[in-house]
């Protein structure tokens, strides 16, 4: 048998904070085209689970599953043999002919139902990631519940969910969030009357020590499964809610802690802005909102809902709403952005001075600012550097107002921070003469003014999308 001239690679990476390995599997094109697109199809990338912290095992598990992958490529590239039937296709067959046995005792049932699960494990016995939390393996869940009358994690959060039918999408979502990192934090989708309070203190331990998350989404993590495991219980799926409580034992860390965001440096500037080129039509409003934010210092929802009407005489940004009192006000801009903001007034169509943000129940600064956060991780992958974020670019302006010895005055005005001085309540504040001259003498940097220039000449050209 003929080889393939490239092999699918792996390489191992540490879950985040969890405990375990997944396997990064990188499929090429002449490979992937001989499995089918659609359901069932492969990515470019497979992410899989391997639920062990043992490096040599993790190694061990990989590498079967990419000689395994690789084999069934061989076969079909070589034979007319067809595509394995996915997980879900498989438990639908088991689950029909079930259904059409109706007739049958319970006993035979039962036995039918057995045969159809081996065969859905024996059909998926490579397959390293059978404790995910997807569609298939709530299909599985299922089908073992009614042959065996067991449970798993992921089989009462389905249930949960479909009777609290009010939840919104994204409520749901939270929820399989939470039982997705309890279930990798397990090791596996257990039975919930197996899951010891020990095993519920020591999850709650673990989050609470995730210096990554907020107080509010520890909070939220632990008082989801504590009201799945609370309707678990009404159900009798558990004895006890191991859960209960333990909303209240995540706690504010009252020890000093660093700052929680950074200013960007040049070089961070230099890669957000180089990433920028050639987006997808869904991120087409971060060239203007980063250039934006990189000279003027405003908040991403101050950005976010700027209309044409609120560019004045000199390109003069009147901010008639903000987070304060002092957010409101009038402030200039620097030069390197006049053409982008004369640019953005002509090309507008809804009035927006930022485009392509969706009209819809997401507010428009929260929108923008979820956009940037997930360009972020696909810059420089998830949960990397928390500590930046849009708002790190107030902070990039900040240092460079006091690189010049710009008055701090002038810097709250421009800001629109609160003041604490008693100088801000007296005379008639600060003119846009002064701010205008100390905002054009900030300097970012030979490295991003190449960055900006490059940027900028593409969005004056017109947009160009992937």
């Amino acid at each position: 048998m003929r080889s393939m001239s490239k092999k699918p690679n792996a390489y191992l990476k540490a879950r985040g904070k969890n405990k375990y390995y997944s396997a990064v599997v990188s499929i090429p094109e002449e490979l992937r085209k001989y499995y089918p697109r659609g359901t069932g199809g492969l990515k470019d990338k497979e992410i899989i689970a391997l639920h062990t912290n043992e490096i040599s095992k993790a190694r061990a598990l990989r590498d079967r599953y990419v000689a395994n992958l690789f084999l069934e490529f061989e076969e079909l590239r070589t034979s007319s043999k067809s595509v394995r039937p996915t997980l879900t296709e498989t438990i639908e067959e088991q689950l029909k002919a079930i259904d059409e046995a109706d007739s049958m005792g319970e006993q035979s049932r039962k036995t039918l139902l057995e045969e159809g699960l081996a065969a859905i494990r024996d059909h998926h016995r490579d397959n390293p990631s059978l404790y995910e939390l997807d569609d298939d393996n709530v299909r599985l869940a299922r089908a073992k519940h009614k042959a065996f009358k067991t449970t798993s994690i992921s089989f009462i959060l389905e249930e949960y969910l479909k009777d609290r039918h009010a939840f919104s999408p994204s409520m749901s979502q939270k929820m399989r969030r939470y039982c997705r990192e309890l279930i990798d934090f397990v090791g596996r989708d257990i039975q919930p009357e197996k899951l010891s309070l020990t095993q519920a203190r020591e999850f709650i331990r673990h989050i609470n020590q995730q210096t990554e998350r907020g107080l509010k989404v520890k909070k939220d993590t632990a008082g989801g499964l504590g009201k799945l495991w609370s309707w678990a219980k009404r159900h009798e799926y558990v004895r006890d809610n191991v859960f209960e409580g333990a909303r209240e034992d995540i706690y504010a860390d009252k020890r000093g802690t660093a700052k929680p965001r950074h200013p960007f440096t040049d070089q961070e500037v230099v890669d957000v802005l180089d990433g920028l080129h050639g987006l997808n039509k869904e991120q087409q409003a971060l060239p203007s909102l980063t250039l934006l934010g990189l000279f003027t210092g405003m908040r991403v929802s101050e950005l976010a809902n700027l209309r044409v009407e609120h560019i004045l005489e000199g390109n003069i940004l009147d901010i008639v709403a903000g987070k304060n009192s002092e957010a409101v006000r009038r402030i200039p801009t620097h030069k390197t952005v006049h053409p982008l903001i004369e640019h953005l007034i002509q090309s507008s169509e809804d009035g927006w001075l930022i485009p392509c943000i969706p009209e819809g129940k997401t507010k428009r600064g929260a929108y923008a600012s979820s956009l940037f956060s997930s360009y972020k991780q696909e810059l420089w992958g998830v949960n990397a550097r928390p500590k930046l974020t849009f708002h790190s670019f107030r902070h990039r302006i900040e240092d460079l107002i006091r690189d010049v010895k710009g008055s701090p005055p002038i810097g709250r005005a421009l800001s629109g921070r609160k003041g604490t001085h008693s100088e801000d309540d007296y005379g008639h504040g600060v003119t846009l003469k002064y701010m205008q001259e100390l905002i054009n003498s900030l300097q970012q940097g030979q490295k991003v003014d190449d960055a900006v220039a490059k940027l900028l000449n593409e969005v004056l050209a017109g947009y160009t999308t992937n």
